[in-house]
């Protein structure tokens, strides 16, 4: 996914996307979003929340600037929230903060993007823009995530006065 946190100040659990969740499901509440000032590991990183187990990343994306940002799990045998791998713009971040927990695929509630869920509940809503957000049955190789990154945005054309064109690029 793209992602423009516009408020650097801000320091909620805004959400990226989230599925599942913790009704009694022991790493079946998936999340995707920023680490809060609250919660070991850098605040602004992103991380994955997996029921009590998390990782999170080291680099703050709270610049109003657009990152691509994503998490893969490839199965190994023994899922676990350590088995997830996070990106920044086509680099694995090294993680400042980790906790284990099995995880669980199974899903039981709705899919939400922008938000999170917690305790049942969606909320945790992204204070920014998001773009281009997708989700695949199949864990991503390190060279696609950085050609999902590397990929040209269509540019966005703008009708000017008189009939001329802009293009305005993401980047």
């Amino acid at each position: 996914a793209w992602v423009r946190f516009t408020r650097p100040d801000y320091i909620e659990n805004e959400g990226v996307m989230a599925w599942g969740g913790s009704g009694g499901i022991d790493g079946g509440m998936w999340n995707v979003s920023l680490e809060r000032e609250t919660m070991p590991g850098t605040e602004g990183a992103i991380k994955a929340d997996v029921g009590d187990g998390r990782v999170t990343g080291s680099k703050d994306i709270r610049d109003n600037k657009w990152h691509h940002v994503a998490a893969v799990y490839e199965y190994d045998g023994s899922p676990s929230s350590l088995d997830i791998k996070l990106y920044v713009d086509g680099a694995e971040e090294i993680y400042s903060h980790t906790k284990w927990e099995n995880l669980n695929t199974t899903l039981d509630r709705d899919v939400v993007i922008g938000a999170t869920w917690w305790a049942g509940t969606v909320g945790g809503f992204t204070q920014g823009l998001l773009d281009e957000v997708r989700i695949y049955d199949r864990a991503l190789t390190p060279a696609e995530i950085v050609d999902l990154y590397n990929v040209p945005e269509p540019a966005t054309m703008l009708l000017l006065g008189l009939g001329g064109l802009a293009l305005r690029k993401r980047k």
